[in-house]
């Protein structure tokens, strides 16, 4: 458990920082051409259930021009994660679909003072937190808001690592139908399992074409126990409700390239094997 918590504040400390400086490099290596036909804005969206603004960070990858159509995908972290979420998306191989990125996050880097990811990320609420009105925030402010500025496909995914793997299960098994994919890698120390398997015993899952990929590395032993046993809490309640796609990345810790791998993993089975 000491090794797991100390890479649980490794992440926490110096992860998003060595993140944006690694994508740079892997960013020199995709055409010019390629990122010239992609816009990318950025704006504050209040929230009347959170009170407080986000920073909303919006890019549109087309690959099909004629097609008027996007995919949208929500990530988490989206102060760190917005670029090699780009990145990733990018480097997929016929990647036919028009896709646009929707990250959301606070203009600060995790540890600030303005970073709210520790109230916003837990489902459980307490003085200091609050996932249910992020969540209301996203399912009722944020998602209305991008469907009226932009064509969107029904089909939303939904992209968190580490505390945002939790509040990504606990979205699905609070409200399985706001998103189709829920993108869930390397499960957070600070998950309470006895809460989230009661979450997944009460939830009424429904055959929708949910699908739910799961991840950790192999060096990650907390994340990896508490996927095995989210799994196996899924056997009997799932009945092919939802598909499951699970994987322990070789050699990866909870780190800066275990994020990409999850993401480039992850977005990959998203939109070119399903």
């Amino acid at each position: 458990m000491d090794n797991i918590t100390k890479f649980e504040n490794l992440y926490d400390t110096i992860t998003f920082n060595k993140m944006r400086r690694l994508i740079v490099v892997f960013i020199s290596a995709i055409p010019f051409c390629t990122l010239a036909q992609e816009r990318d804005t950025t704006f504050k969206l209040n929230s009347v259930f959170v009170n407080d603004s986000f920073k909303i960070t919006i890019g549109q990858i087309i690959k099909t021009p004629s097609d008027k159509t996007f995919f949208p995908v929500y990530t988490l972290d989206g102060d760190e994660t917005f670029t090699g979420s780009k990145f990733a998306l990018n480097a997929l191989n016929n990647l036919a679909k028009n896709i646009l990125i929707v990250s959301i996050g606070y203009g600060a880097k995790y540890g600030q003072k303005t970073n709210m990811r520790d109230r916003d990320y837990s489902p459980i609420k307490t003085d200091t937190s609050s996932g249910k009105k992020f969540l209301q925030f996203i399912s009722e402010e944020l998602i209305p808001f991008m469907e009226k500025k932009f064509e969107l496909r029904n089909e939303r995914t939904l992209v968190g690592y580490s505390a945002g793997a939790n509040f990504c299960l606990y979205t699905l098994f609070t409200n399985q139908k706001i998103f189709t994919n829920y993108l869930a890698g390397s499960i957070g120390s600070s998950l309470d399992s006895n809460y989230i398997f009661d979450k997944i015993g009460k939830a009424k899952l429904r055959k929708l074409k949910t699908r739910l990929f799961i991840s950790s590395g192999s060096k990650e032993n907390w994340a990896t126990e508490k996927m095995i046993s989210i799994l196996y809490s899924l056997t009997n309640k799932n009945q092919n409700l939802i598909s499951i796609k699970q994987r322990v990345f070789d050699g990866q810790e909870h780190g800066i390239m275990g994020a990409y791998t999850f993401l480039k993993e992850s977005l990959r089975w998203t939109f070119i094997e399903n």
